[in-house]
């Protein structure tokens, strides 16, 4: 798992980006999901885990 704000991006309310992502051992994301901003990766962790999920 790894967790990163994105460079660059902003909401519409001017909030930044923040993912969080699971990884296999050679780089591979296999997961993601966004990090509310009211909240941290412990709260999405679980979720990743569950049900993985990547936007087309």
């Amino acid at each position: 798992m790894n967790g990163k704000t994105v460079r660059g991006a902003r909401r519409a309310d001017g909030t930044q980006v923040h993912r969080l992502a699971a990884m296999t051992g050679t780089g591979l994301v296999t997961a993601q999901r966004e990090v509310g901003s009211k909240t941290n990766e412990i709260t999405v962790f679980p979720a990743n885990l569950l049900r993985p999920s990547l936007p087309l």
